[in-house]
């Protein structure tokens, strides 16, 4: 065990990287857990529904649906199919390049991820945006953004209010 530990450079880094991987785990279960419990959309479903209304003319292809939402493109399958099931998205394959599908938002895909929006703003206020002081949140956003930009340089985290 002190050989592994001899050869971790970064300790500090490393700590706070658990805390970090903890957290996340923690948050997004218990953001889950309350918004099924409230028959609410699943934080998938919520998270694909902002992405696409703030897209242009409501769409993106599958694969930039899939980047966005950072999953992969079976679990942007999976999530469009369950927001296709209830109306809230439609799948469309244009005539002129059959290689490409589209998720659309529809109205009521709209309605739904805005009915949803304020619920989910009150737990995450709850479990997490009540717990920084003045400025953590604007400190937070920016270490995290440098740390996300160096895993994938021509990729730009969302800004808060993309969401």
């Amino acid at each position: 065990m002190d050989d592994i530990e001899d050869q971790l450079t970064d300790r500090e880094g490393f700590g706070a990287f658990l805390s970090l991987v903890h957290l996340c785990q923690r948050l997004l279960s218990t953001l889950e857990r309350e918004t099924q419990a409230a028959g609410h959309l699943t934080l998938s479903s919520y998270e694909a529904l902002a992405v696409l209304a703030h897209a242009p003319d409501g769409r993106l292809r599958m694969q930039d649906l899939a980047a966005a939402v950072v999953t992969s493109k079976s679990g942007a399958t999976r999530t469009v199919a369950s927001l296709e099931a209830q109306g809230y998205v439609e799948r469309v394959i244009p005539p002129e390049n059959r290689r490409v599908t589209y998720a659309v938002v529809t109205d009521a895909g709209r309605a739904a991820w805005r009915n949803a929006a304020p619920g989910f703003f009150a737990r995450v206020h709850e479990h997490f945006g009540r717990h920084l002081d003045p400025g953590d949140a604007q400190l937070l956003q920016k270490l995290l953004h440098r740390i996300s930009t160096g895993l994938d340089p021509g990729s730009t985290p969302p800004e808060p209010s993309d969401r």
